[in-house]
């Protein structure tokens, strides 16, 4: 991260409401309020083998900007992390 990025740390809907367009008002929200807070990027991580949220995001103007590790359980998984410019 560097001056101006914020993060997007948790956005989750159901999945009985995928396709209910919740996720794009969720979105919309999030990239609003970082707007105003005056951030210049929004960031954002996700697992790697969620493909249907990387394609979300994605169809929201995210690119990916890097790889990380994040541990449960004592498990390592990736994790794809996106930004997106305000």
């Amino acid at each position: 991260m560097v001056e101006g990025d914020v993060e997007l740390k948790r956005i989750y809907a159901l999945s009985r409401f995928h396709g209910s367009g919740i996720g794009t008002a969720l979105m919309e929200y999030a990239v609003s309020a970082a707007t105003e807070s005056g951030a210049r990027r929004l960031l954002l991580g996700v697992f790697a083998q969620n493909h249907r949220a990387i394609a979300f995001y994605r169809k929201k103007g995210f690119e990916q900007l890097a790889t990380r590790k994040f541990n449960v359980g004592g498990t390592d998984y990736d994790d794809v992390v996106l930004a997106r410019q305000l």
